[in-house]
């Protein structure tokens, strides 16, 4: 989760102090010795290199919310930082209100339900949860921030069956662009039920959400395991995907991928390879085997097939494995058809991939999540069927960055011709930049999402403006 504020005065020593003095949690200086550490640490896409004022690490809401009134009190600009995948944790010579310190879990296990702490994890969530035999979908890689995950929308491979995160979750407690604490739910005399509607798809620009309490499911039995296949038959492994996720039931979460394998120990040189990653998770093996075996059988003969009985937490860490912490612009839609010619897109784009580092993801959608309206909360992308298309770029260094930056950047405006919209998830990764995007985002639900922006944070507080999301009617109030 990031949120950055629209202030323009920086933070003198005096700021520092009066929030020292009414905080239970630390200040981190830049002269402290494990402050650089801290910066790096958990921090997702190494290119988020700018250097805050300090890192004020609250121990609770309270915490919190004295922090941003005496922000408020002195005009000082601050960012929030939780899980850290995104860019915009960070703003060079600003303060930021660093949640790693909240990292609670709280299962009520006959009510399926946990309460979580906004600096949690997802390996912390998914970790306490296991215990119980209980599961939530929460996405696909442990490091996520549980905050932006769920802010954002949240798909994970139980999606299909359950509904996306933000469907899942029953109560936020926010602190406001004022430093008002708010429990938001659904129930009717919930005075900011408007508001809860808004933080399940958009919550990142309405304020620091300091506790969520989300749904819980049993673990489901799992099938899953790479099939690896040279890169000339990336259209065969695609198709048969996207023929498999037409008629699969919603056990099914399967995916393919373009991806480059481990360099060559003697040459180091690495290959592109295509990959198909069934994925099931219901009620038994031989179900698995059932559910997957069109698409096993429809791309034979892989040179790595490692599909098997998998347990449910080594699936949830499984892609981490092979995306390790980079240098990394991203961007991801939604299309509702894998048509033959967004292939065709796909395989031009991957073929002209200007340095090894690429990466197109192709996961399954429908199910679960298509039950809701459009407008039922501010995630609006609720297909029937369909896919959603990640576009990334994962570099070693800075300058390997700058080469594939431009890729992604050709790659998403080709796509975006096919897709829906924009997940709002990726806000931050590497989006364009400079114009309102909120359409892009949240589609009809953007219009009314400017409205609430405009009742709870007029003065754009909590605005990504480097994304260009949700900011027209907070930078006209400054």
């Amino acid at each position: 989760m990031s949120l950055s504020s629209q202030a323009s005065v920086k933070s003198p020593p005096s700021v520092l102090d009066r929030i020292r003095k009414r905080i239970r949690g630390r200040i981190v200086l830049p002269s402290d010795s494990d402050f650089t550490f801290l910066l790096a640490d958990g921090t997702f896409n190494r290119a988020q290199t700018a250097r805050p004022s300090a890192l004020l690490q609250p121990l609770g809401t309270k915490d919190v919310s004295e922090i941003i009134r005496i922000c408020n009190e002195t005009n000082t600009e601050f960012t929030v930082s939780g899980g850290r995948h995104t860019l915009r944790c960070f703003k060079d010579n600003v303060l930021c209100i660093d949640l790693r310190l909240m990292r609670s879990v709280v299962i009520e296990a006959e009510r399926r339900v946990a309460h979580v702490q906004g600096g949690c994890k997802l390996m912390d969530l998914d970790g306490e949860t296991s215990v119980h035999g209980l599961c939530t979908p929460a996405g696909t890689d442990p490091r996520t921030g549980v905050g932006g995950f769920l802010l954002g929308g949240g798909w994970g491979w139980l999606a299909r069956q359950y509904g996306m995160a933000v469907d899942n979750v029953l109560e936020v407690e926010l602190v406001l662009a004022d430093g008002t604490v708010v429990v938001a739910n659904d129930d009717p005399k919930n005075k900011f039920r408007d508001l809860f509607w808004a933080v399940r798809g958009a919550g990142m620009s309405f304020g620091v959400a300091t506790r969520f309490t989300v749904k819980l499911y049993p673990i489901p039995v799992c099938r899953a395991g790479f099939r690896l296949y040279p890169i000339e038959r990336a259209r065969e492994c695609m198709v048969a995907v996207r023929e498999h996720m037409t008629k699969a039931p919603v056990t099914s979460s399967t995916m393919a991928e373009l991806n480059w394998g481990p360099p060559n120990p003697e040459t180091g040189v690495r290959r592109a390879f295509a990959q198909v990653l069934p994925i099931y998770l219901g009620s038994s093996q031989e179900d698995g085997k059932r559910v997957l075996k069109d698409v096993i059988e429809a791309v034979p003969k892989p040179f790595v097939d490692q599909v098997g009985e998998m347990p449910y937490m080594r699936l949830q860490a499984m892609l981490m494995e092979h995306i390790p912490p980079s240098y990394r612009a991203e961007q991801a839609v939604f299309v509702e058809d894998l048509s033959d010619e967004l292939i065709d897109v796909l395989l031009e784009q991957f073929s002209r991939s200007p340095a090894e580092g690429t990466f197109i993801a192709i996961f399954g959608i429908g199910g679960k999540i298509g039950e809701k309206s459009p407008t039922d909360t501010a995630f609006p992308w609720r297909l029937k069927r369909g896919h959603w298309v990640t576009i990334l770029a994962s570099a070693t260094n800075p300058e390997h960055l700058a080469k594939l930056q431009p890729w992604v950047a050709e790659t998403g405006s080709r796509v975006m011709r096919f897709a829906q919209g924009q997940f709002a998830n990726r806000i931050g990764h590497g989006s364009k930049v400079g114009e309102d995007q909120t359409s892009d985002f949240f589609g009809v639900n953007a219009e009314r999402l400017k409205a609430l922006k405009a009742v709870y944070d007029p003065k754009g507080r909590f605005s990504n403006s480097d994304a260009g999301v949700l900011t027209a009617v907070a930078q006209a109030s400054l």
